[in-house]
């Protein structure tokens, strides 16, 4: 979607009734599929790793935890998942 019409669509939903936006909420909740967005992730970040502890970009693969892959950082030898740093770092695949 264009930067432009998704401005447009977030100022119509202002103008939404509480069921209407409760409605909203719920198409937009079933659209998320969070391993496919976990696999997205996990790609971008392995086409630039870098550790969120001490920013190194040294790190190896460290085994798996929740079914994600675990990384050790060779500089501060820091372990962590992918999701690290970010918001999303509770999730479990």
């Amino acid at each position: 979607m264009i930067a432009e019409e998704f401005k447009e669509l977030l100022s119509s939903l202002r103008g939404l009734g509480h069921h209407q936006r409760n409605l909203a909420k719920a198409t937009l909740n079933q659209q998320t599929d969070l391993p496919e967005t976990l696999e997205v992730i996990e790609a971008r970040f392995e086409l630039n790793p870098a550790c969120p502890h001490g920013a190194g970009i040294r790190l190896s693969r460290y085994g798996s935890a929740s079914g994600l892959q675990r990384y050790s950082c060779k500089s501060c030898r820091w372990r962590h998942r992918f999701l690290a740093g970010i918001s999303l770092g509770f999730c479990r695949k």
